[in-house]
Parts: structure tokens; C-alpha cells; sequence
């Protein structure tokens, strides 16, 4: 615009002579403007930078998708893995031809027959071994190393099983285990045989058992993925033994020995999914720097540009002091070429687009990360729900104001003091009651309704608390419990209490009980989150369900506590999906 305000001011002057004709002969017409450069086709990568975030972002997708089913599964055998226990190998139970480790942790094939006692305990012609441990109880878990093999067997094993004939590998018989057949191919050993569909080749297999539970699970250690699982066992009732088959040398093929490893609860995953959002940023940084790198390029022409035209306005201004016309217009360059300019009004860095789309990448990052939170909620909530029981109100240790529905699953403070036995079971002043079913070993779950209340206290109770004194709620005076006061909001009745983090008004109150383990945990049953764990308590006599309605407060609290059916159904969708059944049956010998 300058330039061609300045051609129009040399233009008038110029218009001033008197001799046009030696105007029109010497200055060069003006019907070809001064040439400009077509910016509009400047930019910064747009289509590839905005294809490159998208990229970034479905990968983030994909990622983070593995990442919580990783973690899923991750959560679950590090919870197993407490149960790790210390198996070596039978000698006494070993086909001659196997090789035992001094230690008695590995276990190959080698062809030469040893001279050994052909005992009853001894395999043959089965080329297997037992551990020594036995176990007719509790839970246990061991891992065993099969890097390098091309065929092995391993599992469980009951300890009357027939060692001497042919061994049919599955449950019927009394075997729990997985294989490796054709170097590739893993199966589970049931009736019908299951083909695994095992991703990458088998490292390390981890093998857990519940044996209350008639439950044999195996897991790829490496991968931190549940393999397979043989439920509602018929046959634990006797001892069960770790079992080992690593199959024949195979010419050397197959050479390399079962190992039982030390198990390692460090080789899980991480724990907040930090490497793939520093992925996404690392992507985006690497962006950034080259959209700013060539926006500093953009200015430096700019500038350069603004530099030349700044001397050529300063060039004309002196050349037009002069009062020789004549002389100007002969010997300057006519301004029809002036420099090339680019049109800057086209040119941008995507500041908003960039901003936009890393807010977008970080919202989605926070929402999978709480749907990952909720996952991992849901699993744990399933898995203890199995263990409800059905809990009523036993009306001979409520409190004389306390009203009982008929059928005993539901309580509230009435306020009228009822005309009732004033019995040692029966609470006063602390508005309490108990449930009638009583725990002194195994696991029990419930769950009780609290919604419309504003004060409440729920949990366990041991059967000698003290009922008639002051309802100091503690674990120290036989109380594991929590409570919510409007106002004063959730609280874990310890010593000294703890506040809860409840985001959303609890609805419902989910209380799980291991007696062996030491163990009363809390859940928001319908956000199906945990809420808090008592640990490491010592139980020596019976635990009853405790629920203290408390006041009415004039109608403000009359809402019962109510006990609700337990619905396993109101959790997030999915099994994982079903591996289809094969027909086929396996033989080991």
C-alpha cells in the first residue's frame, strides 16, 4: 500500500511538466501492477500436523485400551501372588529317565534310564514328578519356567492318582493342568481339551489354587494374563500336589528343563498408564518445536522483507529533493518491480488448533483413566459378591426405640420406647442391632441400602462387645465399622477415625468379611468402588453384621436402614468372551 501510495504521489508531480510528451516516452506505463507473491499457499503442515495428533490420538486410544486391560489383569495376579509358596521336586515320585536339580527346582528329560526304586509313589511309563508340598486347604501359588521348550506339561495333580498306566490328562482323572504341544499350540487339559489363545510363546506360567473353592487358574507370568481356569472342582478331596511333565528329550530338541522360579510381584505393570501419556505428549512437543521453528523461519523473511522496502521509500524520498524532474524519471527504475512481497494474511501456526486438540487428548486421557479406575472396581466388587449371604435383624439385640420390619431386613428409630425384655443382647443406650447369622471362619458379603438418611453406622461387630455401655465405635472395643453424618460427611469409625473421599452420596453400602485373612472391607456398591479395608485384625470368636440407624431428629432420619438383595448383574458388561469347546481328548504317556 505504501509502495503504491508512493507511485501515485511521484505520478502527480510528474503530471506537472509541460512537455507530456516527453512524459509518455521515457515513463513506462503503469497497466502492469507491481508483482506480488501468492502467499495463499503458505502454511505450516496443517493436513499433517492435524493428521499427526489424530494418529497420536487413536494410537493413545488403542494404548491405553491395552494398558487397562494390562492393568486389569495385572491387579489381579499380583493379588494371587500373595499366596506364593516354596514347591520342590519329589525324587521319590520322578519317571527314571528325568533329571532333578540338586536344589530341586528344575526338572529335564534325559534319556538314560536311572537305576532307582520302582516304589508305588514313582511315575511310569509317564515321564512326570510331584512336589513335595501338599495341600488340603487354604489358597497357593507357584510359577514354573518354560522358555525354550517345545513340549511340557504342568498343573495339579490329586495325590491318589494312578501313577503306573496310561495317564489320560484331564480333571476326570485328577489333573488340573496346561500344555504345549507342536511347539506352538496351548491347551487347557479338560474334557473336551481347550485350544488357549496364547498371543506371544509362554515364558512363565504362574498356577493359583483356592482349594475352598474348587479353583485352579493359570496365568502367562510374562504377559500378566489369565490363561485358563477350571471351576467347581469335584475332586479336592484330598491332598493336591504340583505336577510336572517335561516331555521327552526329543533328540535334544526339547532339552531345556522345567524351572520353579522365585516369584517376582515388581514385574507388573505400572501404575498410572504415565509412559503412554508421556507418548502422547512427546509426540506433541515434537510438533510444536517444528511449527515454531518454521514460524521463526516466516518472520525472518517477513522482517527481511520489511528491511528493503523500509530503504527503497528512503531511497525515493532523497531521489525526490532533487528539481531536476527530467533527470529523476530518466534515470530511476520505474517502480513497477518493486520487491517481492508474500501475503502474510494467509500464514498461521494452528495456536488454537494445538491448544484445542492437546485439551481434547487430555480430557480423553483423564476420562479412560477414571473408566480404567472403574473397571478395576467392578472386577474386585464381582469377585467378592459370590460370597453374599442372606443377613436379617435379630430383634432380641435391638434397642427398645428401634422398629424391625416383619421380615427383618430393614430398621429405623421410632422414638416410642417399646415394652421389651431388657435382656444382655439387647443394646441400650446405643441405639444398635445386630444381624442373627454369625461368622467365626470363611468369607461373608452384604449389602445394605442408606440412602435417603442423614446419620448412620454399619459394619461388624464381635459377639462380646459391650452392649450396654457407651457405643464407643472402634476396633479396639470390637467395632469395624464406617458412618455418615449430614454435614460432617463419611467417616471410618478407627481409632482415630478417618475421613472417606466419597465423591457422590452413597446409596448403597457393600461389607465383605475374610475371617482367616484379617479382613472387613466397604464398598459403594453402586459405583461399585472401594471404599475403605480394616487389615491385619485379629478374629478369635464370633463376628455379627452391627447397623445403627440412630435418631429419628423429628422425621429428619426416619429413612431405614434397609438390607438389599445383592445384584451381581448391576456391574459393567463383558466376560472377556468364551473359547469355543473342542471334542478332542488328550492322552499323556
Amino acid at each position: 500500500m505504501t509502495q503504491l501510495e508512493d507511485r501515485i504521489s511521484e505520478l502527480k508531480q510528474r503530471s506537472q511538466t509541460e512537455d507530456h510528451l516527453h512524459l509518455l516516452q521515457n515513463f513506462t506505463p503503469i497497466n502492469t501492477p507491481p508483482p506480488t507473491k501468492d502467499w495463499t499457499k503458505v502454511n505450516v503442515l496443517q493436513s499433517s500436523y492435524v493428521g499427526t495428533v489424530r494418529t497420536a490420538v487413536a494410537h493413545l486410544e488403542k494404548t491405553l485400551s491395552e494398558e487397562m486391560e494390562k492393568k486389569l489383569h495385572d491387579a489381579q495376579l499380583r493379588r494371587i501372588q500373595q499366596y506364593a509358596v516354596d514347591v520342590t521336586l519329589d525324587p521319590d515320585t520322578a519317571h527314571p529317565k528325568l533329571i532333578l536339580s540338586d536344589d530341586g527346582k528344575q526338572v529335564s528329560h534325559g534319556d538314560v534310564q536311572k537305576n532307582v526304586l520302582d516304589n508305588r509313589e514313582r511315575f511310569y511309563p509317564c515321564v512326570g514328578v510331584l512336589g513335595k508340598q501338599g495341600f488340603s486347604s487354604g489358597k497357593f501359588y507357584y510359577e514354573v519356567q518354560v522358555k525354550g521348550k517345545t513340549k511340557w506339561d504342568l498343573g495339579l495333580a490329586r495325590e491318589s492318582i494312578d501313577r503306573k498306566g496310561d495317564i489320560y490328562m484331564n480333571h476326570n482323572n485328577g489333573y488340573w493342568s496346561i500344555s504345549l504341544i507342536y511347539e506352538n499350540e496351548y491347551w487347557a487339559n479338560a474334557d473336551p481339551a481347550v485350544l488357549l489363545p496364547v498371543r506371544e510363546e509362554l515364558q512363565k506360567v504362574g498356577v493359583f489354587v483356592d482349594y475352598e473353592e474348587s479353583l485352579v487358574s493359570f496365568y502367562d507370568v510374562e504377559a500378566r494374563v489369565h490363561l485358563y481356569s477350571f471351576t467347581g472342582c469335584t475332586f479336592f478331596t484330598e491332598k493336591l500336589h504340583p505336577f510336572f511333565i517335561p516331555c521327552f528329550n526329543d533328540a535334544g530338541r526339547n532339552s531345556a528343563p522345567l524351572i520353579i522360579s522365585p516369584v517376582s510381584m515388581d514385574a507388573g505393570v505400572g501404575g498410572d498408564g504415565g509412559n503412554v501419556q508421556a507418548e502422547l505428549l512427546d509426540v506433541i512437543e515434537e510438533k510444536k518445536k517444528t511449527t515454531e521453528k518454521q514460524a521463526e523461519g516466516f518472520i525472518k523473511d517477513l522482517k527481511k522483507e520489511m528491511t528493503q522496502l523500509e530503504d527503497r521509500i528512503s531511497e525515493l524520498k532523497q531521489r525526490s529533493q532533487t528539481e531536476d524532474h527530467l533527470h529523476l524519471l530518466q534515470n530511476f527504475t520505474p517502480i513497477n518491480t518493486p520487491p517481492p512481497t508474500k501475503d502474510w494474511t494467509k500464514v498461521n501456526v494452528l495456536q488454537s488448533s494445538y491448544v484445542g486438540t492437546v485439551r481434547t487428548a487430555v480430557a480423553y486421557l483423564k476420562t479412560l483413566s477414571a473408566e480404567m479406575e472403574k473397571k478395576l472396581g467392578d472386577a474386585e466388587l464381582r469377585r467378592i459378591q459370590k460370597y453374599a449371604v442372606d443377613v436379617t435383624l435379630d430383634p432380641d439385640t435391638a434397642h427398645p426405640k428401634l422398629i424391625l420390619s416383619d421380615d427383618g431386613k430393614q430398621v429405623s428409630h421410632g422414638d416410642i420406647h417399646k415394652n421389651v425384655p431388657d435382656n444382655r443382647e439387647r443394646f441400650s443406650p446405643c441405639v444398635g442391632v445386630l444381624g442373627k447369622q454369625s461368622l467365626s471362619s470363611g468369607r461373608f458379603y452384604y449389602e445394605v441400602q442408606v440412602n435417603g438418611k442423614t446419620k448412620w453406622d454399619l459394619g461388624l461387630a464381635r459377639e462380646s462387645i459391650d452392649r450396654k455401655g457407651d457405643d464407643i465405635l472402634s476396633p479396639n472395643e470390637g467395632y469395624w465399622t464406617i458412618g455418615f453424618i449430614y454435614g460432617n460427611g463419611y467417616w471410618v469409625n478407627a481409632d482415630p477415625a478417618v475421613p472417606l473421599p466419597v465423591r457422590e452420596e452413597l446409596q448403597k453400602v457393600g461389607v465383605f468379611v475374610d475371617y482367616e485373612e484379617g479382613l472387613v472391607s466397604f464398598y459403594d456398591a453402586k459405583a461399585r468402588v472401594h471404599l475403605y479395608s480394616f487389615t491385619g485384625c485379629t478374629f478369635t470368636e464370633k463376628l455379627f453384621s452391627f447397623f445403627s440407624p440412630c435418631l429419628n431428629y423429628g422425621g429428619r432420619n426416619s429413612a431405614p436402614l434397609i438390607i438389599s438383595p445383592v445384584n451381581m448383574d448391576a456391574g459393567l458388561s463383558g466376560d472377556g468372551g468364551n473359547v469355543s469347546p473342542l471334542t478332542s481328548k488328550r492322552r499323556r504317556t
